[in-house]
């Protein structure tokens, strides 16, 4: 979709009025790789740029060229390329539909005081409250399955999970490093094609990915915190289970040696008393119940 700002207001480029005025277009990446032509240096450009889309920045001849990459709910990198000139700019993604939705938006806005700069600061702000919320939703999950570890010790594939989530965690921190750093590099403005004031916004924007990094390191260390004390609940849980075996093979020792007693060949003098047999079964039973109520007591089980 082609849009032209004129005298601060946002309107498709097929209204009657649209004729001078900074040009905005909004382009698919499927149908913008089905289009490129080769042999045109702008075309090699966007083709090169589209092939390895690592979030990066560079400076070209009176152009500036912006590469980031955004994320969903379902985790999955959406990649929005932006090229910047004196009076255009073009942004491919994936994402088109969503983008055409914002500038809809911002058409229907009465105020007159819209630049491309500008409209670039929306989209960004945009894309940085999703970033948010995901980081929310995550947040929440890491809750849900701290709660799921408590309540379940042994919660059936809470270790899965954790690395999943640390592996993603440190994904995003990696991601908001490089945007963060190449819109540093944007806002040193070497083609001047900013004012101070769309410098300004610019710097709000770079603060923000600064924040989503904070934000992420501590849900690295709450990840972290969180495998700890799962293997730590596990080692007590097997501590604990240990005990009750000790505990066992304790009470039942002494009836082990009863048993090996008599399990030898010799002729043992009270094998000719008459209450021998019921004797040592009492015995048995009394020690068998003195050393249950005696470990109860002490609290080994």
């Amino acid at each position: 979709m082609l849009y032209m700002i004129q005298e601060g207001r946002l309107v498709y480029e097929k209204e009657e009025n649209a004729g001078m005025g900074d040009g905005i277009a909004i382009i698919s990446k499927t149908e913008m790789l089905k289009e490129l032509h080769r042999d045109d240096p702008f075309d090699q450009l966007i083709g090169r740029v589209l092939d390895h889309e690592a979030v990066r920045f560079e400076t070209q001849d009176q152009m500036d060229v912006l590469c980031l990459n955004m994320t969903d709910e379902k985790r999955d990198i959406h990649p929005m390329v932006l090229f910047f000139q004196a009076h255009s700019l073009w942004i491919i993604t994936d994402q088109k539909e969503s983008l055409d939705d914002l500038m809809e938006s911002i058409m229907q806005n009465n105020l007159n005081t819209w630049s491309m700069q500008k409209i670039f600061v929306r989209i960004m702000e945009e894309r940085l409250k999703a970033e948010s919320a995901h980081l929310d939703q995550l947040q929440k999950q890491l809750v849900r399955l701290e709660d799921g570890v408590i309540k379940d010790r042994f919660h059936q594939g809470a270790v899965t999970q954790i690395m999943r989530l640390r592996k993603w965690l440190l994904h995003k921190d990696h991601l908001y490093e490089c945007s963060e750093d190449a819109l540093s590099l944007m806002a040193l403005n070497e083609n001047a094609l900013y004012t101070k004031a769309e410098l300004a916004s610019l710097a709000l924007i770079i603060r923000q990915y600064h924040r989503l990094a904070q934000r992420v390191s501590a849900l690295q260390d709450y990840v972290s915190d969180l495998r700890d004390a799962y293997q730590a609940q596990v080692g007590i849980d097997l501590n604990a289970t240990m005990r009750i075996f000790t505990v066992i093979t304790a009470v039942f020792l002494p009836l082990t040696l009863i048993v090996g007693w008599y399990g030898m060949n010799f002729d043992m003098p009270e094998y000719a008393y008459e209450y021998a047999y019921p004797i040592i079964i009492g015995v048995s039973t009394l020690l068998t119940i003195f050393l249950l109520l005696y470990f109860k007591r002490h609290r080994w089980f």
